[in-house]
């Protein structure tokens, strides 16, 4: 019984982490990171366009191509994706400087600087803001 109840426990953890080439085990979640952006009311600003740019190879990401449906119910109510665990390759274990480009009327109403990195497994935050209060 003692040994059903070991197997039961390996396969148990084996489901939620992975061995990644470098021997850590990670879990299976997808991380990202998001932003808020609100007014002085707590009211969700709706930016008519966003990016975020890697500032070291100057590439863009734009969420809104990758998967509009997801990105307009976020961004109704006010919460921008920044990064994911796709975005590791820009990090490669180190920190980097990224910038979120917001838009409205196809005017740059913010631009915040944000530092990243990953822990080998998920990326994360090191520096920025997370809820950003726009003024007009």
């Amino acid at each position: 019984m003692k040994i059903l109840l070991i197997i039961s426990l390996l396969i148990l953890f084996s489901v939620n982490a992975c061995i990644e080439d470098n021997g850590f085990a990670c879990t299976m979640e997808f991380k990202a990171i998001t932003i808020e952006i609100k007014d002085s009311l707590d009211n969700p600003v709706v930016l008519d366009d966003y990016y975020t740019q890697n500032n070291v190879t100057k590439e863009i990401l734009r969420w809104q191509d990758k998967d509009p449906f997801w990105d307009s119910m976020n961004v109704a109510n006010g919460y921008y994706l920044l990064v994911s665990d796709s975005e590791m390759k820009w990090t490669k274990n180190k920190n980097i400087n990224i910038t979120f480009f917001g838009f409205i009327d196809s005017v740059k109403v913010i631009e915040e600087i944000y530092t990243i990195s990953d822990n080998i497994c998920h990326i994360y935050l090191v520096s920025g803001k997370q809820k950003i209060i726009f003024t007009k």
